[in-house]
């Protein structure tokens, strides 16, 4: 009974001390103890509750891993269409727009929910590079017949995208668009309460029948929003038709304009100041003194050698291209800046108007360098030159006649590679200070080791002709560029 009776007292002794202790200070010392169904979401959370939260999460992990993966797939897709290039056949650039717009048309504008705020990229990249695409087929062939039908359709799509039901505009549109869809929801109220106070005006029987005026209200909606949509696609439209018109007919007045004169020595007349030049100098020009005008078909050389490769490949190559007469620079000034292009562009108009040679087997164009009634074009290459304080001369590398140049390099290798080489000959009589490549086109045919221009001679982006010392520059056409581009180029050609 000792040991029993000493554990009791010890026991009581023990609890009445923790009674004392958590009435004066609380839960502070008291003995901590487990619950068997305590879990970590809280104390008073039920098991079933905490199943549930751990449910919740696992689901928003796995739509966030879901919409993480989504995203990854998406911006690729997306650098696939920025990487995308253009081809330089109008044929070919015709099918790749067209393909974008079903992409545009399978793909939605949409972006209500998170899933749809990320597609929703793809899709308005794919409608930028379709504005791209018709931009360039605008500007490389304008009368092209499928132009039409790709910019109505790309219209659709731009309204498709300004009008989608979005949780919010700012997710697809810029602050320019924003602006565009909340005047054009303006001007289609407008048009609307105009249609309302007409229709009132012309019906007064409905005034006390309800259904009928409903009726009237819902129809004059519909009309409305479909004038409305109609004619501002129609106006739309009539800006891309009538930008097309005048690039076709400056396309028409350059290509008409060629004019033959006899080589020789003059002396260069002041300049003429072009408004309309987009170089905008900071220094004073620097004319050249003197410049030396030479016959490049002395002796009927260029014309006896086209002449050689018509025959010879008239029935190995594609036959709508060598039933047309080649073109070629009948005149060149030595010593000047050479702008050389892929090949002259096909008109029908050319073979009534263009000086044809005496065996009629070519058509001619002579230097409008120094020509005051030179179209604005050749003027600003004149005026570029003048900024170089050089003379110019302006040549193809190759002479057939097409404007679908993917279909012509696809043409006889040796109908190719014979027209380089007399150019390349041309080149070597003509003595350029500077040769300027326009278009990547050009640099696929003559840039590589075994061709005439060797990648390792670049020297901050100038070049050397194989065989000579001729400086050699690839770039775009210089009339496209803008001021501050053409005044690096400028730098570049007066410090070789």
């Amino acid at each position: 009974m000792g040991v029993f009776e000493n554990a009791f007292k010890r026991e009581l002794g023990k609890n009445t001390a923790k009674t004392a202790s958590n009435f004066l200070f609380g839960d502070n010392w008291s003995t901590p103890y487990r619950r068997i169904n305590a879990t970590r979401g809280g104390a008073g959370e039920s098991a079933a509750e905490a199943r549930e939260r751990r449910t919740t999460s696992r689901i928003e992990l796995e739509e966030q891993n879901y919409l993480n993966s989504v995203d990854r797939a998406v911006l690729a897709n997306v650098d696939a269409v920025i990487a995308l290039e253009f081809s330089e056949s109008p044929r070919e650039m015709v099918r790749q727009i067209s393909d974008l717009l079903v992409q545009v048309k399978a793909n939605s504008f949409k972006a209500s929910t998170k899933e749809e705020k990320v597609r929703t990229k793809y899709t308005l990249a794919v409608l930028s590079k379709i504005e791209q695409g018709i931009n360039i087929l605008e500007q490389e062939d304008p009368n092209n017949p499928q132009l039409s039908y790709l910019t109505w359709q790309y219209l659709k799509a731009k309204w498709r995208k300004l009008f989608t039901v979005r949780s919010s505009w700012k997710d697809t549109l810029d602050k320019n668009e924003s602006v565009q869809a909340i005047v054009l929801i303006v001007v289609m109220w407008i048009i609307i309460a105009l249609l309302f106070m007409l229709g009132m005006t012309l019906d007064n029987s409905i005034d006390d029948d309800i259904w009928g005026r409903m009726l009237m209200i819902a129809i004059i909606l519909v009309v409305g929003f479909f004038i409305f949509k109609f004619t501002m696609l129609g106006i739309a439209f009539g800006f891309h038709k009538l930008k097309r018109n005048i690039i076709s007919k400056r396309m028409l007045s350059e290509q008409q304009y060629y004019q033959a004169q006899e080589a020789t020595v003059v002396t260069a007349p002041e300049p003429a100041q072009t408004k309309t030049s987009p170089i905008k100098p900071n220094e004073p020009t620097k004319q050249p003194a003197s410049y030396h005008v030479i016959d490049l078909n002395e002796n009927g050389f260029v014309e006896d050698a086209l002449a050689n490769i018509w025959n010879t490949y008239r029935s190995k190559g594609n036959k709508a291209i060598m039933s047309r007469k080649p073109m070629f620079a009948s005149e060149a000034i030595l010593g000047s800046v050479l702008y050389i292009g892929i090949n002259p562009s096909f008109n029908p108009i050319d073979d009534k108007v263009m000086p044809c040679t005496n065996s009629s087997s070519a058509l001619y164009y002579g230097s409008s360098y120094r020509d005051p009634k030179a179209p604005s074009y050749f003027k600003n290459l004149e005026y570029f030159a003048d900024q170089c304080g050089l003379p110019y001369t302006q040549i193809n590398l190759l002479y057939a006649r097409e404007n679908d140049r993917g279909l012509l390099l696809q043409s006889n290798p040796d109908f190719i590679r014979e027209q380089l080489e007399l150019t390349y000959k041309l080149i070597g009589i003509i003595k350029p200070k500077v040769i300027l490549f326009f278009t990547s086109m050009c640099k696929d045919l003559i840039y590589g080791a075994d061709r005439w221009v060797n990648p390792r001679s670049n020297r901050d982006g100038v070049y050397t002709l194989n065989g000579t010392n001729i400086p050699v520059i690839f770039c775009e056409d210089i009339t496209t560029l803008d001021n501050i581009e053409q005044q690096k180029l400028i730098r570049q050609i007066k410090h070789l």
